[in-house]
């Protein structure tokens, strides 16, 4: 039951939940649960859990995530032919670090 109750969760998005479901499952120690609730992981494992569910094992979920990201920093990698140039990706990653770190933050 608990199991389900973790994947109900990640899938609804409750991540004020997944750390719960994650001490059920003995994932993580009850005396962990504030660090996980701030670390921002628990949004992290749904994002990547929800790409690996779409199929294509690790590749193919990091190839959704990439195309996610180009997508999302469309605006700001207008500039360059190739948005898979190392220029290019070294912009798209900036971005997603900073946001993250800002997401992080909230």
């Amino acid at each position: 039951l608990s199991l389900l109750e973790f994947i109900a969760d990640l899938n609804a998005e409750n991540y004020e939940d997944v750390p719960d479901d994650l001490v059920k499952l003995q994932f993580v120690p009850k005396d962990k649960i504030e660090e996980l609730r701030e670390s921002g992981l628990t949004v992290a494992l749904s994002n990547m859990l929800s790409l690996a569910a779409k199929g294509g094992g690790p590749k193919g979920a990091m190839k959704r995530m990439v195309e996610q990201n180009k997508e999302k920093y469309a605006e700001a990698l207008a500039e360059f032919d190739d948005l898979d140039s190392k220029e290019a990706t070294e912009v798209r990653q900036r971005l997603f670090q900073e946001d993250w770190r800002r997401e992080m933050a909230e």
